[in-house]
């Protein structure tokens, strides 16, 4: 249950604890570590979610600013967690610390014009972020090697090398009513389920009807074969409410359940969604809200002007759509990254905070 994850997120702040994951988790994967890689990485473990539990616990909800801050740097010690939790990551927490001496891996741009959602951000080749990636996917990152020096550099870049803080917040379906209130742009996830009108009684299918539908009525049959998987045969059919929908052909030759096929994100927020990647290739939500805090983080520290009217000024609409981004991350990430950890499928569905 909720509070049995809980336990298990403190339990691994023991070094002794850490080191028998690491073992385990070593054993399931048939990898032989030498007892002074369990030692090291199991230290590395608990010291560093050891800090992530420090900074997600020490939230004042009614400071944005440092909510902000406390959960970006909170964010990257689970993933040095969970890099050092894998059998085949690295050794020691000081191999970590040594890629962000080159930077976390990540830029930020004006973009076309000052406005909050015009802000680029973007991936570089090196740094905490791409070797985090690295860990995650098999597939290249879509980065740069430099931070643009102008507009023209950026436009330059491959497109899928950078996104705005419109398009970042597009990727959150948490935060999908006020995405709709705020900006005109169409969301980058879909919700799938099943089409009971379209599938026959198969007693082993290989291919099943699906929808994909998008609750905000803005997206194209274009826009859905731009979502990952094996999805063909795409066709927008009638739907009873202002949502849109598309049936869509998803192939599953190697599981009898259809969305073992596709990546999706769930969460006790929304069940289920299938978001489209970032930087080309990821597709993993909590690698988005690293990217989203990284760019809010720079906002509050460097943008004080813009950020002071996000605050209290004519921009405050956006901060009511941060702060539900924000009590979505305190909630979710958390258990992602522990099942990320132990190797384990957790599910947690209660409200509120992993840490209230």
């Amino acid at each position: 249950n909720y509070l049995e994850k809980h336990r298990r997120l403190a339990q691994l702040k023991s070094a002794t604890l850490a080191r028998k994951m690491v073992d385990r988790r070593a054993q399931l994967e048939s990898l032989s570590l030498e007892p002074s890689t369990i030692v090291s990485k199991g230290e590395g473990v608990a010291f560093a979610l050891r800090n992530a539990t420090d900074y997600f616990s020490a939230i004042d909800r009614r400071n944005v600013s440092q909510r902000v801050l406390n959960l970006y740097y909170g964010t990257m010690s689970f993933a040095f967690a969970e890099m050092l939790a894998s059998p085949g990551g690295p050794q020691t927490l000081s191999e970590l610390e040594a890629t962000t001496k080159k930077g976390h891996g990540l830029y930020t741009h004006d973009g076309l014009d000052d406005r909050f959602e015009s802000l680029a951000i973007g991936a570089l080749v090196s740094g905490f972020f791409p070797s985090w990636v690295k860990s995650m996917t098999a597939n290249s990152l879509v980065a740069a090697k430099r931070k643009p020096d102008g507009l023209d550099a950026l436009k330059a870049l491959p497109v899928e090398s950078w996104l705005t803080m419109e398009q970042l917040f597009s990727r959150i379906p948490e935060v999908a009513d006020l995405f709709e209130d705020i900006f005109e742009g169409k969301p980058s996830w879909v919700t799938p389920a099943y089409d009971q009108e379209s599938n026959g009684r198969h007693h082993r299918a290989t291919t099943t009807y699906a929808l994909l539908i998008d609750e905000s009525g803005r997206m194209t049959m274009d826009d859905i074969a731009a979502f990952p998987g094996a999805i063909r045969e795409i066709i927008q059919v009638s739907s009873r409410s202002s949502a849109s929908h598309f049936r869509v052909a998803i192939d599953h030759p190697e599981s009898s359940i259809w969305w073992d096929a596709l990546q999706l994100h769930h969460s006790p927020f929304k069940r289920h969604a299938l978001m489209l990647p970032l930087f080309g290739t990821i597709n993993e939500y909590r690698a988005t809200c690293l990217v989203l805090l990284y760019a809010l983080s720079i906002l509050v520290r460097y943008r004080p002007s813009l950020w002071r009217q996000i605050q209290e000024g004519e921009l405050d609409h956006f901060r009511s759509l941060i702060e539900t981004f924000l009590s979505a991350v305190e909630r979710i990430l958390p258990e992602q990254f522990l099942e990320k950890i132990t190797g384990q499928s957790i599910s947690v569905h209660q409200p509120g905070s992993f840490f209230s």
